[in-house]
């Protein structure tokens, strides 16, 4: 690995929010260590599964597992966020989350996969459903026109 690769994939690996990278099928290829804490496996074990078998997904009120995002973002071809969403974690705690996904594009523009960010809004820690704040500081969302 050159020096300019082994720069970006520390990079990578050193950013706060739970990162995720997919094929076009959402099949996981990687994720950062900040991703793994939440998911249903170790790395290695992700590599090749779907995505919603790691990352168990549902709406925010109705409680239903989330439609196929990567699916549609690979349909549009633009960056999108999904928010009202829930991630259940691997030690079946609840986070509140936000969810950018945009389309990782070929030198001819094709869509060659996903990348997925996962921002962490606030968890539920209590068998009683109380919702706590998941700490960190500003987050800004910006929707890409």
């Amino acid at each position: 690995m050159g020096l300019r690769a082994s720069w970006h994939a520390a990079v990578l690996r050193a950013i706060g929010e739970g990162i995720v990278t997919t094929d076009t099928q959402g099949i996981i290829t990687w994720m950062n260590p900040q991703a793994e804490r939440f998911g249903a496996c170790r790395p290695k074990q992700a590599k090749g599964r779907p995505l919603a078998d790691v990352f168990p997904m549902v709406h925010v009120r109705t409680r239903e597992q989330l439609p196929d995002f990567v699916g549609r973002v690979v349909r549009e071809g633009k960056p999108l966020v999904f928010e009202d969403t829930i991630l259940i974690g691997q030690d079946g705690t609840e986070y509140e989350i936000a969810v950018s996904a945009a389309p990782i594009l070929g030198s001819e523009g094709d869509v060659l996969g996903v990348v997925l960010v996962f921002v962490i809004l606030r968890k539920n820690m209590s068998s009683a459903g109380s919702w706590q704040s998941a700490g960190g500081g500003f987050r800004a969302f910006i929707t890409v026109p």
